[in-house]
Order: C-alpha cells, then structure tokens, then sequence
C-alpha cells in the first residue's frame, strides 16, 4: 500500500483521509497530462515556427539569387546595348567618311604601269580605230540587253548576247556590229 507523506489536516475523515494521498497523485497526474499536452503543443508550434524560419530563410537566399541574376542580366544587357551604340556610331562614321572620300573623288591606290597597259590591250584584242565598249553592272541589271540593243538586236535574235535574270555572260566576249553597213566594228 501507498503511504503518504502529504499531511492531511485532522478535521478530515478517515475514510477520506486514506484516499487523499492518491485523490493528490490522481490530480497531479492529470496535471501532468494538462502539462504534456501543453508541452506538446508547444513543441509542435515550435518545430512549425522553426520549419517556417527555414522557409523563409531559404525564400530569402532565392529572392537575393534572384535579385543578382537580374542585376547581372540588366548589367550584361547594358554592356551590350553600350557596344551595339559604339558598333553604330563606328558604323555611321566609316560610312561617312567613305561617302566624304566619294566626294572629293578619291583616286585609285595605283596606277596600271604601261606594261600593264598593253597586257590588257593585248588580252582584250584591243584595235585603235575600233569602238571598245565594256558594260559593267549587277548581275541581272541588263547589261547584255544594253549590248544587244546598241548592236540592233532583239534579245531573242540567235546572234544576241545571251540574256537571263541570273549572271549569264561572266566572261569579257567581243561581239561585232551586224549591220551590213557597218565597216566591221567591233564592240
């Protein structure tokens, strides 16, 4: 049997009495339990504000993340639209100062020799007394239909120049006057 060591005040019955020390444990154990609930609730609410601590400091780390890679993303964007200006300025000064050199009628770098000359006279079977005509352009612009109608011909005429929307005469050819007037020149 339990025996007590909680005074029990002498006015009390004995049947009473003899139950007391366990009515005493029966209330401090339920306090206990009050206690452990309290306790436990409490650790709960502690280890949610800890996960919660954790969440935002990691949400934290994140945003600051965030935060850098936009400042590095509208740095790197800057850097790039600077460059693309200097690019363009570099741009519009060279083509300025190549039309300023059209104008004032930049002349070549070098001049043929006269052996050079008369290797290109000798190539092209250069004639004095004869018209020599080179026709230059894009390729498609009509310079083999310019050809043709100064020597008389339609294009479609079996002696013309060939003629097309694509390059079709990439070398230098001759092609002589037709006409039956003509004393022979060649063009």
């Amino acid at each position: 049997m339990l025996q007590s060591t909680i005074p029990v005040p002498d006015n009390i019955p004995a049947p009473v009495a003899a139950v007391a020390p366990y009515l005493v444990i029966a209330l401090l154990v339920s306090q206990l339990g009050v206690a452990n609930r309290k306790l436990e609730k409490t650790s709960k609410a502690l280890n949610a504000a800890k996960r919660n601590v954790e969440d935002e400091k990691t949400a934290s780390r994140t945003a600051r993340r965030t935060a850098e890679n936009a400042r590095r993303h509208q740095e790197e964007s800057e850097r790039a639209a600077a460059e693309a200006a200097d690019a363009l300025q570099r741009a519009e000064e060279a083509r300025l100062a190549t039309e300023r050199r059209w104008l004032a009628g930049v002349r070549p770098e070098c001049r043929p020799s006269q052996e050079d000359i008369a290797q290109m006279k000798a190539r092209y079977h250069y004639s004095p007394g004869f018209l020599h005509l080179a026709v230059i352009g894009s390729s498609g612009s009509g310079k083999s239909s310019f050809i043709n109608a100064v020597r008389g011909l339609s294009n479609n005429d079996p002696i013309a120049a060939p003629t097309g929307t694509v390059e079709t005469t990439t070398t230098v050819t001759r092609y002589t006057d037709p006409r039956p007037t003509s004393p022979g020149r060649i063009l």
